[in-house]
């Protein structure tokens, strides 16, 4: 299973494009997955996306790289609370964000500091859900594919579930200190 290479990001504008372009590209994808709906790559209705995503998506079409979307479609939020009350918490974790680059974010470790925010905000059954069909959406395209190197690219948070799910799977930027 190491032709999965799984590559966290940070979302709401956090993680630097450039840089992850080159990471991406050092990995010789066959396929590139972005966290985005397929059917909304399909209809190229993805301007709500974080925009790391819609970056790669864009690029995989310039380097002429196979593309898919394996997000899920919902919503992850606890009852009663918004997308203003996630601007929010965003706003309250680039404290600790700032301490770090992006590329940091896939230990998971370091990822955790940021779970306390989360708590606030995320239903957990609807984030167990959503990352079982994060792992069934991934896992369709991988059989599919099992001789293509297939490049993942999830936000960080998903770092340590998909260690769990993909014991094989490479993780290029989780002991990047």
């Amino acid at each position: 299973m190491n032709n999965l290479i799984f590559i966290g990001t940070l979302h709401a504008g956090f993680t630097k494009n450039d840089e992850l372009a080159e990471v991406v590209i050092k990995q010789k994808p066959d396929i590139i997955l972005v966290e985005i709906e397929q059917s909304k790559l399909e209809e190229n209705n993805i301007s709500q996306y974080p925009p790391e995503m819609i970056f790669l998506a864009e690029l995989a079409r310039k380097i002429s790289v196979q593309l898919f979307g394996f997000d899920s479609s919902i919503d992850v939020l606890k009852q009663g609370k918004t997308e203003a009350d996630n601007i929010e918490i965003i706003k309250k974790q680039s404290e600790i964000i700032s301490c770090y680059n992006w590329k940091q974010f896939n230990n998971p470790n370091i990822c955790s500091k940021l779970d306390f925010f989360n708590n606030e905000l995320i239903d957990i059954q609807k984030w167990d859900a959503r990352e079982g069909e994060l792992y069934k959406n991934i896992s369709k395209i991988h059989k599919r594919n099992r001789n293509k190197r297939i490049v993942i690219i999830t936000g960080c948070g998903h770092i340590k579930f998909f260690q769990n799910k993909f014991p094989k799977a490479l993780f290029p930027l989780v002991d990047n200190k």
